[in-house]
């Protein structure tokens, strides 16, 4: 009659393992590259501003999270060609529910922005610049 008890321990154990694993997982988020598509005379001193979560990342450098802090990624990236008469801006960003992404392997994505040039001979041209990530458990 209360065969189904004893089954109870067995599921237990089957989700406390799942969570603890789960909290122990990491985030691993990589700028694997930037890359510049095309650039129409807008022009050649860039800088560019990549955050996760506010939290600024660089090519060189990962960003690691506990899996258990977020169940989102915002990355906001920003790309500036500096001229002291002109400075042109273009920014662009993405939102990621890390719920709905299959994360049991390396998840990749671009984000692309455009800059516009805004004064000068060459107003109006545009250069666009690719950002390639990388998101992974570890």
């Amino acid at each position: 009659m209360y065969e189904f008890l004893k089954k109870i321990p067995l599921i237990f154990v089957l989700i406390s393992t799942s969570l603890i694993s789960y909290s122990q997982e990491t985030l691993e988020v990589q700028l694997d590259s930037i890359s510049n598509v095309y650039n129409n005379h807008v022009g050649n001193e860039w800088s560019h501003d990549v955050t996760v979560n506010n939290i600024p990342l660089s090519e060189y450098k990962n960003l690691n999270l506990k899996r258990t802090e977020t169940d989102t990624l915002f990355i906001k990236v920003i790309c500036c060609e500096y001229d002291e008469k002109y400075p042109d801006f273009g920014k662009n960003s993405r939102l990621i529910d890390l719920n709905k992404i299959d994360l049991s392997s390396e998840y990749s994505f671009t984000i692309e922005v455009t800059v516009t040039e805004n004064g000068g001979r060459y107003k109006g041209n545009k250069a666009k610049w690719k950002y390639s990530f990388k998101i992974t458990i570890t």
